[in-house]
């Protein structure tokens, strides 16, 4: 006897129908056939019975289960009298524990219309039992000769089998062999040669060809990547995430980074916060980060403690400068004593000490105190002449025709300024008669 496959979720199946391939969640209609029995029975068939036994026991695979619809993948039922008898939410049917929900008859079907069925013009007597799911068909009548055989394959029955949703590798589908039998007329059983159903499994996860299982447990997802974590999904195979992200340690001083080999590495990196600025204080705060605080905002931030020196804050670094102890003296000598402080000392008496005016004539230093010189006289007792000082040149006598030059006397007329020089004037008593003393 044999177990062909007719369709795949409606879809004639092609080709060898003894060694298929279907996919998760297929449903595939199974048909058992029998043939070349002649030798063995030569009065015909009067019944056969072929039977799955044990729930799980006729399927054999990597991973998941191909069973009859309606079929319940729990282990092998225990036996029972009553549902006392057994556990949790078991059932006792027909003497064995089962789940409420197993009903194999859901996926078994005896189609006794066909014209190819095994006993075919009998009246026939079919059976399907419930939990095992026996298929018990025989003839009626004691006298009946039997079905002889027709030389081609005789229909006997119907499967509907399930493909898990996590099935893969390579299931082998076949009846009891023990409990698979034909009978003649005269009870004679014959155990026929029984040919299994060969299913492969194709995941339709990327990267895997059919018969290949995905993983089971999470170990078998192992990567050898510290930086990824693996798990395993029955459904869709490894997957090895990234958790480069869980590196990060809160540590803004650090650098944080996975290696695949070690796992996550989080570098020191505060040696990063020099700035190689020598007047900023360079820190790093775990919670901000680099810090690069300027020496001083003010003056008064600068306490150098240098003699003779005072501080001074630019652009935010701390220098020094000389004191200033210029006393605006030239008659002192300044000096900056480490101790003391500023010093002024008197220049020797009549040091020159010019005030950048020629006019007021030569300063010279007495006793640390600048004294004034002679001033010039820039009169030069022309009447026809500005008489004035210029701090660099010195006495300027600049021509004025515009100035009276008179000597007051009337009998010589009015005397006038020309270049700078003071003409007479012409008399007024002149009355142009030569015979006239004027």
């Amino acid at each position: 006897m044999s177990l062909k496959a007719i369709d795949i979720n409606g879809t004639p199946v092609a080709g060898d129908q003894q060694h298929i391939v279907a996919q998760r969640g297929d449903q595939i209609t199974v048909e058992i056939l029998a043939r070349d029995w002649a030798t063995e029975l030569p009065s015909g068939v009067r019944s056969y019975q072929a039977r799955v036994r044990g729930r799980i026991a006729a399927v054999s695979g990597s991973n998941g289960t191909v069973l009859p619809l309606g079929w319940d993948a729990a282990p092998a039922p225990d036996f029972c009298i009553t549902s006392d008898d057994c556990s949790g939410s078991l059932i006792c049917r027909s003497g064995l524990c089962v789940e409420p929900t197993h009903d194999p008859r859901l996926g078994a079907e005896i189609d006794t219309s066909r014209s190819d069925f095994i006993l075919t013009g009998f009246d026939v007597t079919k059976g399907i039992q419930t939990v095992t799911l026996d298929y018990t068909y025989f003839s009626v009548g004691s006298d009946a000769v039997g079905q002889v055989d027709p030389g081609f394959e005789m229909y006997c029955g119907t499967l509907i089998l399930v493909v898990s949703d996590f099935a893969c590798g390579t299931f082998t589908f076949m009846l009891n062999a023990q409990e698979t039998f034909l009978v003649d007329p005269t009870f004679l059983v014959v155990n026929p040669i029984l040919e299994s159903l060969i299913i492969d499994i194709d995941t339709g996860i990327p990267g895997l060809g059919v018969t290949e299982c995905p993983c089971e447990t999470d170990i078998d997802c192992d990567d050898g990547n510290a930086c990824t974590a693996d798990s395993c999904d029955p459904a869709k195979g490894c997957e090895n995430s990234d958790i480069s992200a869980s590196c990060d340690d809160g540590d803004a001083c650090t650098q944080d980074s996975c290696d695949p080999a070690v796992g996550c590495v989080n570098t020191d990196i505060s040696a990063t916060c020099d700035d190689n600025d020598a007047c900023t204080a360079d820190s790093c705060d775990p919670a901000t980060g680099c810090s690069n605080t300027p020496d001083c905002q003010t003056d008064a931030d600068c306490n150098g403690g240098i003699a003779c020196t005072e501080d001074v804050c630019v652009g935010g670094c701390c220098g020094t400068q000389p004191v200033d102890c210029d006393d605006g003296n030239a008659c002192t000598d300044d000096i900056c004593d480490p101790v003391d402080g500023c010093q002024h000392t008197p220049v020797a008496d009549d040091t020159a000490c010019a005030d950048a005016t020629v006019c007021n004539g030569d300063e010279t230093c007495q006793g640390g105190t600048c004294t004034a010189g002679t001033g010039l006289n820039c009169a030069d007792g022309n009447l026809c002449t500005d008489d004035g000082c210029d701090a660099t040149l010195g006495c300027q006598n600049v021509n004025d025709d515009t100035n009276s030059c008179g000597d007051g006397l009337f009998c010589n007329g009015a005397e006038t300024c020309a270049s700078g020089v003071c003409q007479p004037g012409t008399t007024p008593c002149d009355d142009d008669v030569a015979c006239t003393d004027d």
